[in-house]
Order: structure tokens, then C-alpha cells, then sequence
């Protein structure tokens, strides 16, 4: 995420990268990462693995301080609603 955001690492440059770090997750059986959603309540979202990287580069997540990512906020008052397959939610305590 660092990497797309200072401008060092692009998509199609980094696609083989992604490519092998995907790879390596399947061969541990990890299809999802956990992201937290856009709420007040930040709820964590399992999230397809591929689909992380599709939004990182779509820029439609934000990088929080503590190196988790969280979907940014969306404007309301337009169609483009955030659309994301959720795999499963969990509530995080506060």
C-alpha cells in the first residue's frame, strides 16, 4: 500500500509480486484478509484476498497507523456506493 501511494510501485509492475504473494497464500489456505469497514463501529470484513489488492490500487482503502487497512469513507450522496463481497463480519471490542 506504501509502495502504490508514494508512487514507486505501480499495478502492472507490481501484478507479478501480488501474482506470487497470492500464490503463497493459497498453498497456506488463506482466501480472505480481514479489513475493517468504513463504520464508527469498525467492524472487521473477511475480504477475498484478490479484491484487497483490486481496491488498494482502486484506492477505495486507507492505511491506519497500526499497519491495518480500513475502507475509507464514501460520500453518501452519489450511486457509487462501495460494493464489496463479504465473506464474514465480526464485531471488533472497543
Amino acid at each position: 500500500m506504501k509502495l502504490d501511494k508514494e508512487g514507486i510501485l505501480g499495478r502492472v509492475d507490481a501484478q507479478p509480486y501480488i501474482q506470487a504473494y497470492l500464490n503463497e497464500c493459497r498453498k497456506h489456505n488463506q482466501a480472505s484478509f480481514k479489513i475493517y469497514d468504513s463504520s464508527k463501529h469498525m467492524r472487521l470484513c473477511k475480504v477475498a484476498c484478490e479484491q484487497v489488492f483490486d481496491e488498494m490500487y482502486s484506492n477505495k482503502l486507507e492505511l491506519l497507523l497500526n499497519g491495518n487497512l480500513r475502507y475509507k469513507q464514501q460520500n453518501r450522496h452519489h450511486d457509487g456506493f462501495l460494493k464489496i463481497h463479504i465473506i464474514e463480519m465480526e464485531q471488533v471490542p472497543v
